[in-house]
């Protein structure tokens, strides 16, 4: 079934040990993809919210004053990871408060997904929490809980976590109390994660937006090294048509589980806050489920990141639509030529090469140069946004962009 394929691929990505790109840094990399100059102290915390407890990992600039080497273990369930923090170090709070950012999985993914990304963006002065989407991670997956289910269920609630997480953070249980400016946030997020965070950053879903583009799909092509619809193989173009158009129909559930009177007719109600001044989306799903109005829904400023042989979020009808149609003043488009869907993922260990390969790696893309851009490209943006850094801003000029396979756009709204 093509709407179970979307939770699977995600899935087979989660049972493997990795090891986070902050350890496998090569030495070409570009500026704002090496390591940033705070130690990196990580914790685990629970994020309460009635009825819909979070299991989360916060990263966060630290103190290192024996200068220890920032080795640490992740464990989640019977899966470890290694990555480069310091267990339950102290703050630095003496150079904070820090921008706050949360990020969210993909469907049928773990919060700790993307170690690689989230370490490095705090050893550049950010304080990153991720968290479990209850009803559709990998835990849930593996116990055999309804995928369908717990993708509709997560509609209704995803963008609602992120605010939890937020208000978590400034509140008075926060963790890192006087360490977190959280007047200043940015969402990020990957596939299913990567909408989460355009719902959080403004965009408003509708159901009509999507029922029209069932029934006449539409693409926009500016990145053209995508592959055609026409050119595709037919259950290629059902896939890509399929993995979004199966949430016609479930708009009342949806509204049912937020509470609405009644199913909107239109744009939904906004699921955003006025904290939120950033949004990195990487390889974002379903652009028709919130259609050209509801992305426009946001003007805030806006990284979207993608692979232009994504064959989950295809990025014509996905990633390329929604930077198109967000009104931000300031957008950009990072797309990395043929590569697929987990390129944002962990990479996995030497040893697990031999028997996943295809599971933990791109068929195109060194795992190690593409995490590296990822991470120059992201720590930029974030700099340059909220930290007014005149370098970082000029990294992100079409003319500093200039990486072999990507094509880099930037743009305004219109």
């Amino acid at each position: 079934m093509l709407r179970r394929v979307f939770v699977i691929v995600v899935l087979l990505v989660g049972l493997l040990p990795f090891a986070p790109g902050a350890d496998a840094q090569r030495p070409d990399a570009p500026r704002y993809g090496e390591r940033g100059p705070y130690p990196v102290g990580t914790q685990e915390v629970t994020v309460p919210q009635p009825g819909r407890e979070l299991q989360a990992t916060i990263w966060y600039p630290a103190l290192n004053p024996a200068n220890e080497d920032q080795q640490v273990e992740y464990r989640y369930g019977l899966l470890l990871l290694d990555g480069k923090a310091l267990r339950d170090a102290a703050p630095d709070a003496a150079n904070g408060p820090y921008p706050l950012i949360v990020f969210s999985h993909g469907s049928g993914g773990f919060r700790l997904q993307s170690v690689y990304l989230m370490e490095h963006l705090a050893s550049y002065g950010f304080v990153v929490i991720s968290a479990e989407h209850p009803g559709n991670t990998l835990a849930d997956s593996l116990l055999g809980h309804d995928e369908v289910s717990g993708i509709v269920e997560n509609y209704a609630y995803r963008p609602f976590d992120v605010l939890a997480e937020i208000d978590y953070m400034a509140g008075a249980e926060s963790p890192l109390p006087g360490v977190v400016d959280a007047q200043n946030v940015a969402v990020m997020g990957h596939s299913f994660g990567g909408h989460t965070a355009l719902a959080a950053a403004g965009a408003q879903m509708d159901f009509g937006a999507l029922q029209n583009w069932c029934a006449d799909p539409t693409y926009s092509t500016v990145a053209p090294s995508s592959p055609e619809p026409d050119a595709m193989r037919p259950r290629q173009r059902v896939a890509v048509k399929e993995l979004v158009c199966f949430l016609q129909g479930r708009d009342a559930e949806i509204a049912s589980l937020r509470g609405l009177d009644g199913t909107p007719d239109g744009l939904w109600p906004p699921t955003t806050d006025p904290r939120i001044k950033a949004v990195v989306a990487l390889a974002p799903w379903n652009a028709p489920i919130l259609g050209a109005a509801g992305l426009a829904k946001v003007t805030i400023p806006s990284m979207i990141m993608v692979g232009s042989a994504d064959s989950t979020t295809y990025p014509p009808r996905d990633a390329y639509t929604a930077f198109t149609d967000v009104s931000s003043a300031e957008k950009h488009l990072v797309v990395f030529e043929n590569a697929e869907h987990l390129l944002f993922a962990n990479a996995c260990t030497p040893m697990m090469e031999r028997s996943y390969f295809d599971s933990c790696s791109d068929a195109v893309w060194d795992m190690d140069r593409a995490h590296d851009l990822i991470d120059h490209m992201a720590a930029a943006f974030l700099l340059a946004t909220f930290y007014d850094d005149a370098d970082a801003a000029a990294a992100l000029q079409p003319d500093a962009v200039d990486f072999t396979g990507v094509v880099y756009l930037t743009g305004e709204a219109g």
